[in-house]
Order: structure tokens, then sequence, then C-alpha cells
């Protein structure tokens, strides 16, 4: 659990969950439960293996239905990619999604197409009125990283084994106690 302070907004608090496929579905929501003891705003998000319609997946599912339900009685959201985000023999559905409480901004979510996992990763944007800085693109300066290193050894050379030449008595001794 990770929590952001944002200016003008309450912390809020990031989760990252993960339900096994085949798990029970008794007490699906109560580890919820227990995160949204923490705090009121909350955001959490993962593989939850809960499909319904209300997000994008053909059909519903136990754990859907729970979470959807859940969802209602608990005054949250759930923020879902429009496309697929995992792939198997069956089909392809929705299942890496956000259950989100008491979050005043828009969220959108988008499955991106990289990985090469079943799952692809979901990208969550909060809008939040400020404007994005686009990041900048790191490329190394590879001739400048090999000028530093050849400057570095040539100030500072290795350290010799003191004592030992090729040649001499002491090196062809320690040659001859090594064999």
């Amino acid at each position: 659990m990770v929590i952001v302070n944002l200016p003008n907004v309450p912390p809020i608090n990031f989760v990252s969950a993960y339900r096994p496929p085949r798990q029970s579905h008794v007490n699906f929501t109560l580890d919820f439960e227990s995160i949204y003891a923490y705090n009121s705003a909350i955001f959490i998000a993962g593989d939850l293996n809960a499909k319904h319609r209300n997000w994008n997946c053909t059909t519903n599912c136990k754990n859907g239905k729970l979470l959807a339900s859940f969802a209602g009685k608990t005054n949250a959201k759930i923020i879902a990619p429009d496309t697929p985000t995992h792939f198997h023999r069956n089909g392809a559905s929705v299942l890496d999604l956000a259950l989100v409480r008491n979050i005043p901004h828009a969220i959108s979510a988008y499955s991106l197409n990289e990985l090469s996992s079943d799952h692809l990763p979901v990208k969550f944007l909060i809008d939040n009125g400020t404007t994005v800085e686009n990041p900048k693109t790191f490329l190394p300066n590879w001739e400048k990283y090999r000028s530093y290193l050849i400057r570095q050894t040539e100030m500072n050379p290795p350290p010799r084994n003191r004592g030992y030449r090729r040649g001499s008595r002491k090196a062809d001794r320690r040659d001859h106690h090594c064999i």
C-alpha cells in the first residue's frame, strides 16, 4: 500500500491486488473492507479475476457479481479499460481493473499492448486538473561514457601486485608453487 498526498485532496491509498482465479468466493470482498478501514480515499488495482458485463466482459462470473455489488454498496467505482486485458484459449476478458472510492477526479484506464504475458498492463490516468509534464527520453552518450572511463583509469591506474615481475626468481617461484 502506498499513500499519496496531492494538493487540495485528502491522502489516497494506492493498493496493488491479486486474486487467484480458483480461490473461494467466500470472503472475496473481505480484504477490500479491511483496506477501506485504512482511509476513505482508496485506489485498489490489479488482476482481480472478476468478470462482469459492466466492465466490458462478455459474461459475468460469481466474483464479478460480488465486486459489482460491493462497489454499489460502498459507493465505489470500477475503472476498467474498454479493451481486454487477459487473453486465453477461450477468448479475452477484462480482469485487470481498479476499485476506486472517494477520489474526486476523473479516472480512465487503457490496456497497453506491451509485454509477452497473457495479461496486458493497464495504465490508469487520474485527471486532477494539472498539466502533465512530458517525460524526457534518456539517450545515453556512450562515447562520453567511454571517455570518462578511460580518464578514470588513467587518473587512478589499477593497483599493481608489488613484488611480482615476470621472469624474476620470485615470480618463477610463485609460478612453480601454483602448479
